[in-house]
């Protein structure tokens, strides 16, 4: 019976493991205002390159099709350009990398943010991929909410910004 109930267990497991996915109902109800402009990300030999367009989309960008390679242990430095589409309200964002692979951006995922008045605001942010990193591709989430302020929810919805995901493969 043992034997029967941990088999039982582990097939729940894995089946449980395998429909999970990252919360995809998320980000703004609109398309006007404010819009992620751009994400540079220079990995060891791919890299991301992403320039968004006013007006932006609703909901999820997904921009998956394009990966930066990390490597764990090593610091790297991601650009970040948060826009407002011509306006000037003041937003938030914040920048996750899923490093556990559990499809949850953590608080300790967190590996930039950024609160301002309004226009366009350029931020570096450094970060070094923790060692014990789970190895794989994971994804990236870039989402900037305009009258947000922090911390953001990584699967909250609202009326106005952006929520872009890239791959990472570590």
């Amino acid at each position: 019976m043992k034997k029967q109930l941990f088999s039982f267990a582990a097939l729940s497991l894995v089946v449980t493991a395998a429909n999970a996915q990252y919360c995809e109902a998320v980000g703004p109800s609109s398309t006007i205002d404010t819009n992620l402009e751009a994400v540079e990300l220079a990995g060891a030999t791919t890299n991301i390159s992403f320039t968004g367009t006013c007006p932006g989309i609703t909901g999820l960008e997904d921009q998956t099709a394009m990966l930066a390679d990390l490597e764990p242990g090593v610091e790297y430095t991601i650009d970040v350009t948060w826009g407002t589409c011509g306006g000037s309200y003041s937003n938030a964002g914040s920048v996750w990398i899923d490093y556990n692979g559990d499809m949850t951006f953590e608080d300790t995922e967190v590996i930039g943010t950024v609160s301002y008045g309004g226009g366009t605001n350029r931020q570096s942010y450094t970060f070094t991929v923790p060692v014990d990193a789970a190895l794989g591709n994971t994804r990236m989430r870039v989402m900037q909410r305009e009258g947000g302020s922090l911390p953001l929810d990584p699967c909250g919805t609202y009326s106005w910004g952006s929520v872009v995901d890239f791959t990472i493969y570590i």
